[in-house]
C-alpha cells in the first residue's frame, strides 16, 4: 500500500486541502494525503456530474421550448 499512497504524494492539491493537510500529525501524514486527495477527487466527480445534469437540463429546456415555438405558429 506504501507504493500507492506514494503516487500522490506529488500531485497538486487545492488550498485548503494543503492547509488540512499540514496540520495534521506527522506520523499519519501519508494516510492523511491519501484519504485527501480521494475525497478532492470525489468532489471533482461529484461536481462534473453535476454540470453534466445542469448542461442535459439546458438542453432538454431549450428543446421543449424550440417545439413549443415552432407548435404555436
Amino acid at each position: 500500500m506504501t507504493t500507492e499512497l506514494t503516487q500522490y504524494e506529488h500531485h497538486p492539491l487545492h488550498p485548503r486541502l494543503s492547509d488540512l493537510l499540514s496540520r495534521s500529525k506527522p506520523s499519519s501524514n501519508r494516510i492523511n494525503q491519501h484519504q485527501i486527495y480521494i475525497q478532492y477527487q470525489i468532489h471533482n466527480l461529484c461536481q462534473n456530474i453535476l454540470d453534466h445534469i445542469n448542461h442535459l437540463n439546458n438542453y432538454i429546456i431549450n428543446y421543449i421550448l424550440e417545439r413549443s415555438y415552432w407548435y404555436s405558429g
